[in-house]
């Protein structure tokens, strides 16, 4: 596996090339911006704004929860073609998070992608980049209370990347909702081509007893949150890679 540091480390999972002078072998690298920061999405319920939420986020220690989609994404590949060669990178400073729809705008299938991360890819000899990027969707889960459906319970907007959603109503058991919402790209860099996509809407329900969404939410402790979110990263990054691999790569 190779490495590389500087203003970018990236983990990429390359597919087949089109270049012209393609190495014997492909080389895939792996990059997620996924992780600077988690959403944490309070439900109220207040008269005549029914979709009303309070938003906040926590700023998240730089590139762990891109370490965690970088690795799973590997394995992944690996799952599929055990010998391919692999270049893991990750994102340095906040303006790739904060502007990747900017950065890595798509038009009649071809993908912006900035100039650092096409000089690091070229570093690694990469044919192809495994690109992690947030998407918006709506935030759906199966609750956890008895005899309810599949339901987005008060609150019916959009997330994006990584979160919470509290949905603790007073006085009532309710939950804390983990969401993932990214999407996987698959890029041939000799024509920044998409040759792939994948995109990622999960969510899981953790049923909580308590007096409001604030106690609820203290109450789940910085470890049992950072668990969760690692888990709903990796089993969700490791997925949608290995599913999408199986179509567009052959076995080496």
């Amino acid at each position: 596996m190779r490495a590389l540091r500087g203003l970018f480390a990236l983990g990429f999972w390359l597919a087949g090339s089109a270049m012209a002078q393609a190495p014997a072998k492909p080389v895939y690298a792996v990059l997620s911006v996924i992780g600077d920061k988690v959403d944490v999405v309070v439900p109220r319920s207040l008269p005549g704004e029914e979709q009303a939420a309070v938003r906040g986020a926590v700023t998240v220690k730089e590139g762990v929860f891109d370490a965690v989609a970088v690795d799973a994404a590997s394995r992944a590949i690996w799952a599929v073609a055990p010998k391919t060669e692999i270049a893991q990178l990750s994102a340095r400073g906040n303006a790739i998070y904060q502007r990747q729809a900017e950065w890595f705008a798509e038009r009649d299938g071809r993908i912006r992608i900035p100039q650092e991360v096409l000089d690091s890819t070229k570093q690694q000899a990469a044919t192809h980049l495994v690109l992690l990027l947030k998407h918006r969707a709506p935030v759906v889960w199966t609750s956890s209370v008895a005899g309810a459906s599949q339901r987005a319970a008060r609150f019916r907007g959009l997330g994006e990347g990584l979160g919470f959603i509290v949905d603790v109503p007073a006085g009532a058991d309710g939950d804390i909702v983990p969401f993932a919402h990214f999407q996987v790209l698959v890029v041939d860099l000799a024509t920044q081509t998409v040759i792939g996509r994948n995109p990622v809407a999960a969510a899981v329900s953790v049923p909580v007893e308590a007096a409001s969404a604030d106690l609820a939410w203290r109450s789940f402790t910085a470890w049992q949150k950072a668990r969760v979110m690692e888990f709903l990263i990796r089993d969700q990054a490791g997925q949608a890679v290995q599913s999408l691999f199986e179509l567009i790569a052959t076995p080496n």
